[in-house]
């Protein structure tokens, strides 16, 4: 086979096209930008270059990779979220541009982005959310939890890399066991599992094969982790705060109907790039 890039695109369209990659065409760019490290004006320029057997060999590397269904976050390593690289693996769930609703929400609720903050979130995951806002207000501080002491390695290595340390206090543990009288929030945001656990075998194998089921299932009907969260916050008397949860398909009645058994009512909803209802902020 020739080794130019024109006929190695072809090449590999074809492949993840017969085997049900959806974004065929586009992965094919991206994994062979990833490789050559180049964007994608200049591998367009580049069509007719001859590549060398090492880069040709890690490019069907990764092909053969991304036809196991492995996302191609987790064969890169990262993923852009908000403005940012995020680093990820299979400790945590790969950031959705639907979840960047909650960043929006803050800085609706939020204009002063020089405000002393304090927030909390809820199931760091990756840490893309918290990271993203702590970047938006540089004189706030945080506090994330997460049962997952793989996703808090994930979060640990991005607040790093993204220099925010030092605002940042991640801690490996359940939301039962997390004192919330340790200190006052000014915002709590959260996008815990909402997938019907009876339901995640029934996603696609991209995620039901390598996105870690405990950052997925919320238990027998989507939403145990919304009544958890409510019953906390009334359980500690939280007030003055707002809180942002994220949330799937169809779910946003039930969810308010659990908040205003505890008589929690003010709340808005806000909407994904879809216009579909993706976030619900309560003003405790």
């Amino acid at each position: 086979m020739s080794k130019k890039i024109r006929d190695i695109i072809s090449h590999i369209r074809e492949t993840l096209k017969q085997n049900d990659i959806i974004e065929f065409k586009l992965e094919s760019n991206l994994i062979i930008q990833e490789v050559l490290d180049i964007s994608l004006e200049k591998l367009i320029l580049s069509y007719d270059i001859d590549i060398n057997e090492e880069q040709y060999s890690a490019i069907i590397t990764l092909v053969n990779r991304r036809i196991n269904k492995e996302p191609i976050a987790y064969i890169f390593g990262y993923k852009y979220f908000w403005k940012y690289k995020f680093y990820v693996d299979q400790g945590s769930l790969i950031p959705r541009p639907d979840s960047e609703v909650i960043i929006e929400s803050v800085l609706n609720y939020f204009s002063d982005k020089l405000r002393s903050l304090n927030i909390l979130e809820i199931g760091v995951g990756s840490g893309c959310l918290i990271i993203s806002l702590l970047k938006e207000y540089k004189n706030a501080k945080a506090t994330a939890i997460d049962i997952s002491s793989e996703a808090i390695k994930v979060a640990n290595h991005n607040m790093k890399k993204l220099l925010v340390e030092d605002r940042l206090k991640l801690i490996n543990c359940p939301l039962e066991n997390f004192d919330l009288s340790n200190d006052e929030y000014n915002i709590i945001i959260s996008n815990p599992p909402y997938i019907n656990h009876d339901e995640i075998n029934a996603l696609s194998s991209d995620v039901k094969l390598y996105e870690p089921h405990t950052a997925l299932s919320g238990g027998s009907d989507g939403l145990i982790f919304y009544r958890k969260i409510a019953e906390k916050i009334y359980k500690y008397n939280i007030v003055n705060t707002v809180l942002c949860l994220e949330f799937g398909l169809n779910q946003h009645n039930d969810i308010i109907n659990i908040f205003k058994k505890y008589n929690f009512l003010r709340y808005k909803i806000h909407y994904d790039l879809n216009n579909r209802e993706r976030c619900l902020v309560f003003f405790l």
